[in-house]
Parts: C-alpha cells; structure tokens; sequence
C-alpha cells in the first residue's frame, strides 16, 4: 500500500483577473521508504505540489491520501496531527533561532506537539552524530557553515520521527559539495525507511533519487 497518492491535483490561483493554473491533473503514488525527487523550471509548480502533499495547502481540486485517508476529509486535528507528528518540513531557509544553539533548535518541534511527548537526550544525540553535527550541539547558527545549519534543519523535521520527509530546495542555498552531501543524508534516510521528497532544481541532484518527476507548467511531463 502506497504510503502516499496524489490524485489528478489542480490548483488555480486568481492573479488580478488572470486565473493562474499552478497544478493541471497530477497523479502518483509514494511508496513508504521511497526517494522521489520532484524537479521542473521556476514557475512549474513545484512548490505548490510540496505544500499541497504536506497539507499546507489544498488543491482546487483532486485529492491526496495520506496511509489511504483522503486529506480532505480529516478534520483540523486530524491535519495538524499529519503535519506535526507525520511530516518532517525541510526549506532552503535554514529558519533557525539566532539565539537558540543546535540542540535547542532541534528540539522546537517539540514546544508545539499536541503531544508534548519527551524526547532522550539519546535520541537528539542520535541524529546529531547520523548527520554529523555531534560536535557542534552547543553552538549558535552563528558559529555554524551553510551545510552545518541545514544538517541542524533537517536534525529538527526528524526530531517528532515522522513518516516521510518533505524539502524543498534544501541545497539551494549550498555549494556543490554541500549540497551533494545533503542528499547523501537524504539517501540514508530513506535506508531507514523514512520517505524523502525533495523539490529541486537541479538535475545532478535529483537523478540521485530513486524516482525523478519532472513539473513543466504545472503538468507531469
């Protein structure tokens, strides 16, 4: 059974009096422990698919299933407990508290659980030496390289052990060998058995994944 199915989506955004077709009928399955990398040129709708899959947004129409329920018939806790006990959000913003250090970072998923549930210190430290970041728990984003905080970002989406991992160009604020290496993360994730989506642009990268769909004017091409 597919961990998540994406059901002829369409999204329409009103611009002015232009109607903007930012999705046109896309469909697919993701199976749980899947790599699937979502690519396509600026505009093509990459980002709104992400956040509709997330359950940020809703389609106009079509309809996503989530461990076989549709999105659209789960009530306002039934979505936020998807988005915060489920989904795991990785974005090219780092979004870290300046003022926070690493660990304090990686645990802010945590102040707004519904199930305030406690974390091991074990666990946190876990991730930290999975990612490789261990030795830089204590220090501020400051004192941190752009791979090391966005090793801290995808610390925190893994911190609630959600389900599937959802990121959206998560190298793009990253040189070529940091970047490579992010996806390296990703790959052993998925080995884990985590599902990894990530949004792209570029080519490289995504035929590192294990399936590559391509967005073109909001079309699956």
């Amino acid at each position: 059974m597919s961990l998540l199915i994406a059901q002829n989506l369409t999204k329409n955004y009103q611009r002015g009096i232009e109607k903007v077709k930012a999705l046109d009928n896309v469909s697919f399955a993701v199976n749980r422990g899947q790599f699937i990398a979502i690519t396509g040129p600026s505009g093509s709708g990459k980002t709104t698919l992400l956040h509709i899959l997330g359950c940020l947004d809703k389609p106009t129409s079509g309809e996503v299933y989530i461990d076989n329920k549709p999105v659209s018939k789960m009530t306002e806790k039934e979505l936020d407990n998807v988005r915060r006990l489920k989904v795991g959000f990785v974005f090219q913003q780092f979004y870290l508290l300046p003022e926070l250090n690493v660990i304090e970072n990686v645990k802010l998923p945590l102040l707004f659980s519904g199930n305030p549930k406690k974390v091991e210190e074990e666990y946190i430290d876990e991730i930290l030496n999975f990612l490789g970041i261990i030795n830089r728990k204590k220090h501020k984003p400051n004192q941190l390289s752009g791979g090391e905080m966005q090793r801290v970002a995808i610390a925190r989406s893994l911190v609630n052990k959600p389900e599937f991992i959802l990121a959206d160009e998560p190298t793009a604020n990253l040189d070529t060998e940091n970047g490579k290496k992010i996806f390296e993360l990703l790959i052993k994730l998925v080995e884990k058995n985590i599902t990894v989506i990530v949004v792209t642009h570029n080519n490289e990268l995504a035929n590192m994944a294990q399936k590559k769909i391509v967005l073109k004017d909001g079309v699956i091409v």
